[in-house]
């Protein structure tokens, strides 16, 4: 400054007092904005340190709050704890597998609710029948829930009696079953001696037949029989489902029998 000033020695007072004026100007200038700088400065250090003191203080209110047993451990590679993912996944899992069982348990109560209404139903419906002359056409579901069509005719002479019953396929009033299979079935029964009689049956039925599938194969076969294939070869499947089958029969024939007998036992006696 005192080089301008002797610069400027030349120079009028009052220009001398404008280049003071100026040069004091510009000073104050910079003084008020250096302390505005410091003091805003100091403003945002004084609020920072607020904000984390308060911080750590929701910190330790959260830690002394928290079990030591569920405390998480940081991980080493990240700020989120591998134990904390694991402890989420855990409780999702119950959750879904609390609500599965749940419906499965609805479920299982549903199906238990619609068999005894079918049970109901069928133990309730009286069987509907028609009958012309020797024919007669039976359309009813058993209380095993097996749906009967059949048509039968039966035939008698001096020394036998004679029934013939088949199955049938196609009704436009009745909802066959969607297997379809053809089933015949022949019984006679002829006198012998008068102490005696034969009865003999014939039971003919085909392969079961889905109209958009064809033919069911062996092992579905099987499966909706009850027969367990699973050490057969596939070369003997068919042998061994056809002697299963006809084992079984020959089972149920073999209480009939004893019911056809009985029957005819009591109505000799009667008579």
């Amino acid at each position: 400054m005192a080089s301008n000033i002797g610069g400027a020695s030349s120079a009028s007072p009052d220009e001398v007092l404008m280049i003071v004026d100026k040069i004091l100007a510009r000073r104050q200038f910079f003084r008020e904005k250096q302390r505005k700088y410091c003091g805003k400065k100091n403003a945002d250090s004084a609020a920072m340190k607020a904000e984390l003191v308060q911080l750590e203080s929701v910190l330790d209110d959260i830690q002394a709050t928290r079990p030591v047993s569920v405390a998480p451990r940081e991980a080493s590679d990240g700020p989120l704890s591998w134990h904390s993912i694991a402890i989420v996944f855990k409780r999702e899992a119950h959750r879904v597998l609390t609500d599965r069982q749940s419906l499965v348990t609805q479920t299982q109560e549903y199906h238990s609710l619609m068999h005894a209404m079918q049970c109901f139903v069928v133990m309730n419906i009286p069987v509907v029948e028609e009958c012309t002359g020797n024919t007669r056409l039976l359309h009813t579901t058993t209380s095993k829930g097996i749906f009967v069509n059949s048509l039968q005719g039966h035939f008698i002479e001096a020394d036998r009696f004679i029934m013939v019953m088949r199955q049938v396929e196609h009704d436009e009033v009745h909802v066959c079953h969607p297997q379809h299979k053809q089933r015949h079935l022949r019984t006679e029964v002829r006198q012998v001696s008068p102490s005696h009689i034969s009865v003999r049956v014939v039971s003919h039925a085909s392969h079961l037949f889905r109209p958009a599938t064809g033919f069911l194969s062996v092992d579905e076969l099987a499966a909706l029989r009850g027969i367990d294939v699973t050490d057969v070869d596939d070369g003997l499947k068919d042998e061994y489902v056809r002697r299963q089958l006809i084992q079984r029969e020959y089972a149920e024939f073999l209480p009939w029998r004893q019911r056809l007998i009985d029957l005819m036992h009591r109505h000799r006696t009667k008579n």
